[in-house]
């Protein structure tokens, strides 16, 4: 019988603790939200120019990537080299030396705030994230993990690639500055003032 309420007990504020959480509020973590498109998603007036960078293993590249942004959003275009496909990539925006890392001092790829998996992978894809919360100019860390399929759609080379910049820890980072976008024609879409 005691070992019984013992029991009871127990289970009851595991459940109690254990919602504790959510009876006081919800995660006050801000959201961070990339949405993906296939093919190549550009905005209608884009602000300033592109910048241009490649996906690689250190020495061989697997395919390209342009970034550039509009009034309220940061595009990320992937275009990978014939016979590789992109299946997954995971995107850091902001300092570099914030990057999240072990203990061993390697980039945590799977901490990322940015991550995307492509259940089919493709050739050309495009994401884009709210340019809200980021700087002027600010690092961009990109990991990728290319496939090669055969003709059953079996993955037949895989390869882990980093978008190529300067050296951090054990991948790289590039810095991008945002384009301006100049009243009445840099892309907010107000009309000019005559």
């Amino acid at each position: 019988m005691k070992a019984h309420f013992f029991f009871t007990l127990l289970l009851l504020s595991v459940l109690f603790f254990g919602c504790q959480k959510e009876v006081v509020g919800p995660d006050s973590t801000p959201a961070t939200q990339m949405f993906s498109h296939p093919g190549h998603g550009r905005p209608s007036q884009q602000c300033g120019s592109s910048a241009f960078t490649t996906l690689s293993n250190g020495g061989t590249g697997y395919g390209n990537i342009e970034i550039l942004n509009d009034v309220d959003q940061l595009y990320i275009l992937t275009d990978m080299n014939p016979g590789w496909l992109l299946r997954d990539i995971k995107i850091f925006v902001g300092d570099p030396m914030l990057l999240p890392k072990g203990n061993g001092g390697t980039i945590q790829v799977e901490q990322f705030p940015f991550q995307i998996n492509n259940p089919s992978p493709v050739d050309l894809f495009t994401y884009t994230m709210s340019t809200n919360n980021m700087g002027t100019c600010f690092g961009v860390t990109i990991w990728a993990r290319a496939v090669q399929l055969n003709m059953f759609g079996q993955e037949i080379g895989v390869v882990d690639l980093w978008a190529d910049g300067s050296n951090v820890l054990n991948g790289y980072s590039f810095n991008y500055c945002k384009g301006s976008c100049a009243l009445g024609g840099g892309g907010n879409n107000l009309p000019s003032i005559l």
